[in-house]
């Protein structure tokens, strides 16, 4: 699984490639001995990308997976567990819906770190279970619990209705007599109808229009909507794809022709403004696994442990390599935005301000 002819190796392209289970895609980036091994991205045929680290033909080290239903993780992969390729060790995992996971993986479960929902609430995990998060649950437990009782007030209520309605000597003053009962308790019964004879021979068009046309159209409504959004959702596809390519290519470029203008110094030479903290005066590090070294080794002044996240990439008219953009988190907390340029001879040994880093034992 994931292997070419064996003289396949350096840096280059495979269309229609098969991947396991996955069916036939695009791959750019480096092969090694017929394999994909270091520095590439996989275009998924059902729309997944994954751009990061590879060895011997599998996702293994740091990387990005973006999944074609709106989610994406940005951390570390291991492949390891039965051939599985799974999420493993600090990354950040962020759903469509904007929810994040943001710690440490294990066996592509979330295990230990915090949750964040939209709404300020926050969970702890531990060995992958919950630490926090009790209020909400209660708050839900409650709420049910309340659900549950109406209902069997509810229905208590309905059978004495009908218990009532049973006493009369006619079916019609019998539904009469039901629905004034449920109407006093401020009950709605759908299930009802009181007729006579008279109306029963009569037609009611607002009442057949309403309980059966309005469905109808209100089918076909959404028949129309599916189809169009489904037609409008492909063409963004398309044309996001389409950019993903473009920037394949661009980083392509850029990883081959970088070689010139490396530096082995802290400090990237013609770079201007707040070291690390401004996109024209980046940290120099060597490949996206010294970026990630790099990151790992980051704390505040405090001495307060921090996590990252990465935001995407941007180009200065200053410098020639593409310069990748990283969030710093503190406790939870957005702390600051620092720029990393990649690909470099090492990695700098100087820190942002508001930052230091660890020093080695």
């Amino acid at each position: 699984m994931g292997g070419f002819a064996p003289e396949y190796k350096g840096y280059g392209s495979c269309d229609f490639c098969e991947y396991g289970t996955m069916g036939q895609g695009k791959y750019v980036g480096a092969f090694k001995n017929g394999n994909r091994h270091g520095e590439g991205t996989y275009f998924h045929a059902d729309g997944d990308r994954y751009t990061g680290l590879w060895t011997n033909g599998r996702m293994h080290g740091e990387g990005e997976y973006h999944y074609a239903d709106g989610d994406i993780y940005v951390g570390s992969f291991f492949s390891g567990r039965d051939n599985h390729e799974d999420k493993h060790g600090m990354g950040t995992y962020t759903y469509a819906n904007g929810i994040k996971e943001i710690g440490e993986f294990k066996n592509d479960l979330f295990w230990n770190g915090v949750k964040q929902y939209l709404d300020g609430n926050k969970e702890s995990y531990r060995n992958g279970k919950i630490l926090t998060g009790k209020v909400l649950k209660d708050n839900q437990l409650q709420q049910n619990k309340a659900r549950n009782n109406r209902l069997k007030d509810e229905k208590r209520l309905r059978w004495q209705c009908a218990a009532n309605a049973g006493e009369s000597k006619n079916e019609y003053s019998a539904k009469r007599i039901e629905a004034a009962c449920l109407e006093n308790y401020g009950i709605t019964n759908h299930k009802v109808e009181i007729t006579n004879n008279k109306e029963a021979s009569g037609f009611s068009f607002p009442k057949i229009f309403s309980e059966h046309y309005s469905k109808l159209i209100l089918i076909i409504l959404g028949v129309f909507l599916t189809i169009f959004s489904f037609i409008g959702y492909k063409k963004i596809k398309d044309r996001l794809l389409l950019n993903e390519a473009i920037e394949a290519v661009k980083l392509s470029k850029s990883l081959t022709e970088s070689g010139k203008d490396r530096t082995d110094q802290d400090m990237i030479p013609g770079g201007s403004g707040e070291f690390g903290l401004d996109p024209k005066n980046p940290i120099p590090t060597n490949n996206v696994k010294g970026s990630r070294l790099y990151l790992s080794k980051l704390k505040t002044t405090k001495g307060t442990k921090v996590t990252y996240e990465r935001s995407g990439s941007t180009t200065t008219d200053n410098l020639p390599n593409v310069t990748d953009i990283y969030k710093i988190f503190s406790e939870g907390e957005l702390y600051a935005t620092i720029y990393i340029c990649p690909y470099h001879i090492k990695n700098s040994t100087l820190a942002p301000k508001g930052l230091v880093l660890k020093k080695n034992k």
